[in-house]
């Protein structure tokens, strides 16, 4: 159970930082997921909680820096 919410929260957080370039099958599917995390969260224990939260900072460290580097334009010349 663990496992699948995080995979939801990192899934979230991808679409959600593009949300204004989504098409509309992807916004009813960051919809969905939303309803689904906000749906699960809640009943896990606060050990598990604290264990996806931790998870998910080491993850989206890596996550800001990739697309940070991934978006540097060079110059040309």
């Amino acid at each position: 159970m663990v496992n699948k919410i995080l995979k939801l929260k990192k899934e979230i957080t991808e679409l959600s930082d593009r949300e204004e370039y989504l098409y509309d099958d992807e916004y009813e599917r960051l919809k969905c997921l939303k309803e689904e995390y906000d749906a699960e969260f809640p009943k896990l224990s606060d050990y598990d909680k604290k264990v996806i939260e931790e998870e998910f900072s080491r993850w989206y460290e890596k996550y800001i820096y990739f697309e940070a580097v991934g978006n540097i334009r060079l110059p040309e010349g």
